[in-house]
């Protein structure tokens, strides 16, 4: 491969991958905005305060409920994605680790796993990563309709990027 093929070949790539880094930022920036607008500080302590804007009336309405375990997917999906050097072969793997991992974490916030998590964990409670996963666990609520969010996140994520990635070629 000479030098202008490899300055093309890699100049694509790093359009395909700022492409897909872009609209993973737009998703999650998105998912931030449900959380500043409509869901209470108290709800989600890693939020300051001072950022929490929530009011009496949800701007995203019922589904900001559902909507942040959509967008969590497709943010952190394509995130990798973009990250990735051969993105193309990888891009449905990364898909499915992300829906891997929120749905580990939903399935974390039904009581009787939390329950089990905290008396299984109890002697690592002192560790503040522990701590903090069974905080948001014991905070959050399971819903099937965020299971099947987080699913249909994982699909949109992966047509996206095929279809950035496919655009390109």
């Amino acid at each position: 491969m000479d030098k202008v093929t490899k300055l093309v070949t890699h100049k694509a790539t790093n359009d395909v991958n700022i492409r897909i880094l872009l609209t993973g930022l737009i998703f999650l920036i998105m998912g931030s905005l449900i959380y500043l607008l409509d869901r209470s500080h108290t709800l989600f302590p890693l939020i300051p305060i001072q950022l929490n804007f929530t009011s009496e009336i949800a701007i995203f309405g019922r589904m900001g409920f559902y909507l942040p375990s959509l967008f969590h997917v497709v943010a952190f999906s394509l995130i990798g994605i973009s990250l990735l050097r051969n993105y193309s072969k990888y891009n449905l793997a990364c898909c499915l680790f992300w829906v891997m991992i929120n749905l580990l974490f939903e399935i974390g916030q039904a009581s009787s796993v939390t329950k089990f998590l905290k008396d299984h964990l109890f002697e690592y409670q002192h560790n503040a990563i522990i701590n903090n996963i069974l905080l948001f666990f014991e905070l959050g609520t399971f819903d099937w309709k965020d299971m099947v969010s987080t699913v249909i996140g994982g699909f949109i994520a992966y047509s996206i990027s095929w279809f950035i990635i496919v655009r390109k070629q």
